[in-house]
């Protein structure tokens, strides 16, 4: 679930907190100074993200008590979540799968260690004004990314490879964000995007948008979403690092027993319609993984989808790029 704003070199950690904060951050230099197994900061690719529930709502569901660790997470966009973790400012990353993999192509010292959400369960909505009903009709329209590299560019590249389109089939533009890409629907300005489920459903409850289904199967096994660690925070604080994950997926455990739970989340702290909250919970939260293992042939997806997406990516092995957390230390 790509989100690309402008890139980078660096994303500040004060003006992170300030304006994108889930919890609130702490400095660097800090995390040692901590009781126990210190303080781990987690950015996440986007806020309030039904993908990213387990990751976002830790805290409140008391997954890391007692533990001696202390997680913070907070929300920046794809293009800034690779600068977040290479100048230190997190330790661990939450964001889509193909964009994890290009920022560590990129240079950023860091391995997948888990999937979160490995069918590529995105979903395509259309503009009502559109006149779209089904994906073949939007040949010769405009289709919004959140930016290029994103999981909605993989995504769209997909849809148009199934449907037998050419590149002059249809067109592409880059709105910077989720909320860019909403406006653009209701204006017009594209015709069509690729998100997750509860935007989609949002649009189509407000009565600008039409959902069409899911693109997994036009994409095939791969690693939609998932989570990466610095490579020096594994090799440096491994307890702390599988305390997180054990962590993490005591949350998942917890969400997929009583989904409630995740729609309560949804609709008292995200703000969400309870309708379009419930049905994005139940198509979403059984399809989060329980122990983030990462299958071959989704690491194979997943190096397609390096290479659909980056220019000039070159050789490279995914699996060299994942270190499954269980392995860590």
């Amino acid at each position: 679930m790509a989100r690309f704003g402008t890139p980078r070199a660096r994303l500040s950690a004060g003006l992170t907190c300030a304006v994108l904060a889930l919890a609130g951050c702490g400095g660097g230099g800090d995390a040692e100074a901590d009781s126990g197994l210190g303080t781990l900061r987690v950015v996440l690719s986007e806020g309030q993200s039904l993908p990213f529930i387990a990751a976002e709502a830790g805290n409140s569901l008391g997954v890391w008590e007692g533990t001696g660790l202390k997680v913070e997470t907070f929300a920046a966009t794809s293009s800034t979540v690779g600068p977040a973790m290479a100048s230190g400012e997190a330790e661990i990353s939450v964001q889509a799968g193909n964009k994890a993999a290009a920022d560590i192509i990129s240079g950023v010292k860091a391995k997948v260690a888990a999937g979160i959400l490995q069918p590529w369960e995105q979903y395509i909505v259309a503009g009502k004004t559109s006149g779209a009903t089904k994906p073949a009709d939007l040949k010769g329209k405009s289709i919004g990314i959140s930016g290029f590299g994103s999981a909605g560019h993989f995504a769209t590249l997909k849809m148009a490879e199934s449907l037998g389109w050419k590149d002059s089939d249809y067109k592409i533009v880059q709105m910077g964000s989720l909320k860019a890409l909403l406006a653009g629907l209701q204006r017009g300005t594209i015709q069509a995007f690729v998100w997750s489920l509860e935007p989609a459903l949002t649009a189509e409850h407000d009565g600008y948008g039409v959902v069409m289904g899911s693109v997994a199967e036009m994409v095939g096994p791969n690693v939609f979403e998932a989570i990466s660690v610095r490579d020096d925070v594994a090799k440096e604080r491994p307890e702390a690092v599988k305390a997180f994950f054990e962590g993490y997926f005591k949350a998942v455990k917890i969400l997929q027993d009583d989904p409630s739970k995740a729609v309560d989340i949804m609709v008292e702290d995200w703000k969400n319609d309870p309708d379009t909250a419930k049905r994005s919970v139940d198509a979403i939260v059984p399809l989060l993984s329980p122990d983030g293992k990462i299958p071959e042939e989704n690491l194979k997806g997943l190096a397609d989808a390096v290479r659909v997406t980056v220019k000039d990516a070159g050789d490279f092995d995914t699996s060299s790029m994942y270190r499954y957390w269980q392995d860590i230390g």
